[in-house]
């Protein structure tokens, strides 16, 4: 059953997790029946390190293929860059982004709230606030809303920091996005993490993940411990109906710098995303008529 078949209308995946090149993204988003994609990377090369021309070429064989770009995947605030990083760069990142979300029509950006340098608690949260009252502003004069995952950054590592970063920065700007995998890699329960900031939920990545002889591995969506269908059943019943995005890890890890089989790669994407329309489908509601990508809204009336 593809997501054409099954009228959900709401899935989508981030595209380097089954491929490289953006064509074979495009192709294994069209076999799944799919109509929006999500980008992080290209050929291998972040969207900030790829020039104008070629973004043009990319956003133009998208459109062409009647494929939508939801959300892009920025660095800012993640693993790669820690809370005493120069908070000119991350502006100057921001603007950067606007710009290539404006070439393949998409306002949305992920970020993260900044991994520790090694301060103290309170240093760090004032750090991290200040960053993403900062940003959030940048967003509001771009025009862009800021989408912070629950993974790597002060207010990842509590539900209630999240909900304190919401209010500090209080801007409409800034939101969530939930990852239903990130729970066992960081020490928590996903199911308890997402109840409290649930109505704040604007977009979701869907992967799952266990501990084998002490070591996180990431498995197939509804066979590990990141209970993706309780979270996912609770997305909806509290009114959710923005997009599922799968990101398998199976053979791509970022943070980790893992990289597997890469002709192993796009078979099993197709395989996870078949998966998971199996899953959801039993809870996920189909999209309304007059949602878009772009217009997504993530919370509605039950």
């Amino acid at each position: 059953m593809t997501m054409g078949e099954n009228g959900t209308g709401r899935l989508l995946g981030i595209g380097d997790e089954g491929a490289k090149a953006l064509e074979d993204q495009i192709r294994l988003h069209r076999e799944l029946g799919w109509r929006a994609l999500e980008l992080r990377t290209i050929d291998g090369t972040a969207l900030h390190d790829i020039p104008d021309d070629r973004h043009e070429e990319h956003a133009r064989r998208l459109r062409e293929s009647g494929i939508t770009v939801a959300v892009l995947d920025t660095p800012i605030g993640s693993w790669a860059y820690d809370v005493g990083r120069p908070l000119d760069e991350d502006a100057r990142m921001l603007d950067r982004y606007a710009a290539i979300g404006r070439t393949y029509g998409t306002t949305r950006m992920r970020v993260m709230s900044y991994p520790n340098d090694g301060r103290p608690e309170g240093d760090w949260r004032r750090a991290a606030l200040r960053r993403m009252s900062h940003l959030a502003a940048r967003a509001s004069d771009l025009g862009i809303t800021l989408l912070h995952e629950n993974c790597h950054g002060w207010a990842s590592t509590d539900p209630h920091k999240s909900l304190e970063m919401l209010a500090e920065v209080g801007s409409p700007h800034l939101t969530l996005l939930f990852d239903t995998g990130n729970g066992v890699s960081y020490g928590y329960d996903s199911l308890e993490f997402l109840a409290p900031i649930v109505q704040h939920v604007q977009h979701v990545h869907v992967k799952d993940s266990t501990t084998v002889d002490g070591e996180v591995v990431f498995v197939e969506p509804g066979t590990g411990d990141s209970r993706v269908l309780e979270c996912v059943e609770l997305l909806e019943e509290s009114g959710y109906r923005g997009l599922y995005s799968i990101e398998p890890h199976l053979h791509l890890v970022p943070h980790q710098k893992k990289r597997g089989d890469a002709s192993r790669m796009p078979a099993e994407y197709l395989a996870y995303g078949q998966l998971t329309e199996n899953l959801l489908a039993k809870v996920v509601r189909p999209a309304a008529a007059s949602n878009t990508v772009e217009g997504e809204v993530g919370h509605g009336p039950s």
